[in-house]
C-alpha cells in the first residue's frame, strides 16, 4: 500500500522530525513551503493528504473544512500542534463517505490509520524524534579506513548499517540532505560511484555496493 503526503511546510524544528519519520515508515512526502505550490500540487490528485502545522494554517487564515467542502475533496488534511518539546497533537479532517462530488480515494481510511500510527510514534520521546531527524548510525565501521568528505562518509555509514534491506534513494537523500526538496538523484548516483572505486581501492574484493530496483545494498563479497 503506497502512501504519499503533501508535507505544507514552515519554520517549526519539528516539520523535518515529522518528515522524516514519514520516510522511514516507507511514506513518500512532497514539501512545499507556499501557499501557491501547495494549490497548484494539491490539484494533481497525487496525495492521499495533506499534513500542515495548525500554525502554519493559522497563519493563512485557512478554514479546513470549509476548504474541503468548497473544493469537493476527500482528500485528509491532517494538522499538528506542538506541545512542548515531547508531544505532538494530531487532528483530521475530511468529508464524509456519502458528501457528493469525487468518490474517496482507495484504502483511505487504511492509509489515514497508517499515517497517524507513524504520528503517534513520534510523540514517544524527543529522544526518538531526534534520532530520525539525524538518523546517522553512532558506532564504530568495522570497515577499513577510508578517506572520504562527509557527505560520502555519511551514504556509507547509513548502507553498512542498513544491512541485507538496504537503503532507498529517497532515504538516504532524507537523511543527508534533510529539509530539501530536490531528490538528489544524481548526486547519490555519483557518490555511490565514488564509494565503489573507495571501497575497491581499500579493500579489493571484498565488499561492494549493489543496486536492488530502488535501493542500493552494502555487501561483504570477499572470503
Amino acid at each position: 500500500m503506497k502512501i504519499t503526503i503533501l508535507q505544507f511546510s514552515g519554520t517549526h524544528e519539528w516539520e523535518t522530525i515529522i518528515q522524516n519519520a514519514l520516510i522511514h515508515a516507507d511514506i513518500r512526502v512532497k514539501r512545499v513551503n507556499s501557499l501557491s505550490k501547495l494549490h497548484i500540487w494539491a490539484m494533481t490528485g497525487m496525495f492521499d493528504a495533506i499534513l500542515a502545522n495548525s500554525a502554519t494554517i493559522g497563519q493563512y487564515r485557512m478554514n479546513t473544512t470549509h476548504h474541503l467542502w468548497e473544493t469537493q475533496s476527500h482528500v485528509t488534511i491532517i494538522t499538528w500542534t506542538a506541545e512542548g518539546q515531547k508531544t505532538l497533537t494530531v487532528a483530521t479532517n475530511t468529508l464524509p463517505v456519502s458528501a457528493p462530488g469525487k468518490k474517496p480515494r482507495a484504502n483511505a481510511e487504511e492509509k489515514n490509520a497508517k499515517i497517524l500510527e507513524v504520528m503517534s510514534r513520534i510523540n514517544a520521546s524527543q529522544t526518538e524524534c531526534q534520532d530520525q531527524a539525524n538518523p546517522l548510525p553512532r558506532e564504530p565501521s568495522p570497515l577499513p579506513a577510508i578517506g572520504l568528505h562527509r557527505k560520502p562518509a555519511d551514504i556509507l555509514r547509513l548502507l553498512e548499517h542498513s544491512g541485507e534491506s538496504g537503503l532507498s534513494v529517497e532515504r538516504i537523500r532524507a537523511a543527508v540532505w534533510p529539509g530539501e526538496k530536490t531528490n538528489r538523484k544524481c548526486d547519490i548516483q555519483a557518490y555511490m560511484s565514488k564509494l565503489r572505486k573507495a571501497l575497491n581501492c581499500a579493500c579489493p574484493g571484498d565488499y561492494g555496493i549493489f543496486r536492488d530496483r530502488d535501493r542500493y545494498i552494502l555487501r561483504k563479497i570477499g572470503k
